[in-house]
């Protein structure tokens, strides 16, 4: 059956636009008018011979009256619009109030390294996955949720600079996306709230809270977020392309881990400010299936936060006997927003 189209040509700019009609019942209408920009209309309906989906033959008269044919390229309508998602962890119960109606201690999430790894020339914090849409947890101090995990180490087998610290026994939850050539996520939104006294905040950063003997002091550090897609992938396509799809792994770990589903390079991005914006595109390219001996159409977006290995400085202090001890990053609240698109 013929695919019909609406074409519409604007005369002044040479511009062809493609526009497929919704079903076949609907009719093929006229171009609405092109306006140029001195307000004139140039609507031009014209015959049209359409040769691939992307380019169309145009047959037109010039000055002598003859016809002749001219191949115009095709601006295609059909292209999905942003889709907008919300991310995020919020402690609601912000403090714990004891008899007298009095603050015990504050209720922050805490970002920490384990004091098993505080003397290691590479100690390992806490790496942790927000939620779809927002998860609100009303729970008491000594439940942190962030650091109920263990963290390990997992390179990349195809790019040895790539290393990434996911949690332990662990399966991460995101939302679906579908999936062709890539995706892409811009116009990146954040909110952070810590439960820190303002007079620390000099400006918009994020800060830690660092020991230094007997005493606390604060220092601007930056997070990573961590863009992932993640899928179950059957055996047989594992044997096969395990490097391509699976890149991530640790041949010392046999429990289960998010590198068992992590699908794809992990694309990040570095934040040093409590609220703010990026304009920056993050892009997963999806690798082509030539063979065809494997479909994977949609995989779960999932957000993990972690500490960059530059801002390990930052955090490291001093217990009151000057043994070096590591800080923590506190925080209540953590919220992201951003536009994506699949190509």
């Amino acid at each position: 059956m013929r695919q019909r189209y609406n074409i519409l040509y604007n005369t002044r700019t040479g511009n062809l636009h493609l526009k497929k009609p919704k079903s076949d019942d609907e009719e093929l209408s006229a171009p609405p008018p092109i306006v140029n920009m001195s307000g004139v209309s140039c609507r031009s309906i014209i015959p049209v011979r359409i040769t691939d989906p992307n380019q169309v033959t145009i047959e037109r008269k010039n000055s002598s009256n003859n016809i002749f044919s001219e191949n115009l390229s095709v601006s295609n309508n059909s292209r999905e619009e942003l889709k907008n998602l919300t991310y995020g962890i919020k402690k609601t119960c912000n403090s714990d109030l004891n008899f007298s109606n009095t603050s015990s201690q504050n209720s922050d999430f805490k970002i920490v390294c384990p004091k098993s790894n505080h003397r290691n020339s590479n100690p390992v914090f806490d790496s942790f996955y927000l939620f779809p849409n927002i998860k609100e947890l009303n729970i008491k101090t000594d439940v942190n949720i962030i650091n109920d995990k263990k963290i390990e180490i997992f390179k990349n087998l195809n790019d040895p600079n790539d290393i990434q610290y996911f949690p332990i026994d662990f399966i991460p939850t995101g939302s679906l996306i579908r999936l062709k050539n890539k995706l892409v996520i811009k116009n990146i939104y954040w909110n952070i709230f810590q439960s820190i006294k303002s007079d620390k905040f000099e400006e918009n950063e994020i800060l830690s809270m660092i020991p230094d003997r007997n005493e606390f002091i604060y220092n601007s550090v930056n997070l990573q977020i961590n863009f992932e897609l993640h899928s179950q992938i059957p055996l047989n396509v594992q044997k096969q392309y395990s490097f391509l799809i699976l890149p991530y792994k640790n041949d010392n770990l046999k429990n289960n881990s998010p590198s068992n589903t992590c699908i794809f390079q992990v694309q990040k991005l570095l934040i040093n400010n409590l609220n703010g914006y990026s304009n920056d595109e993050i892009i997963i390219d999806i690798p082509s299936n030539q063979n065809n001996n494997w479909v994977l159409s949609n995989a779960l977006l999932c957000i993990r936060i972690s500490i960059p290995n530059e801002s390990l400085p930052n955090l490291r202090g001093l217990d009151k006997n000057s043994n070096e001890l590591y800080g923590a990053i506190p925080f209540s609240q953590l919220i992201l927003n951003f536009d994506y698109e699949v190509l």
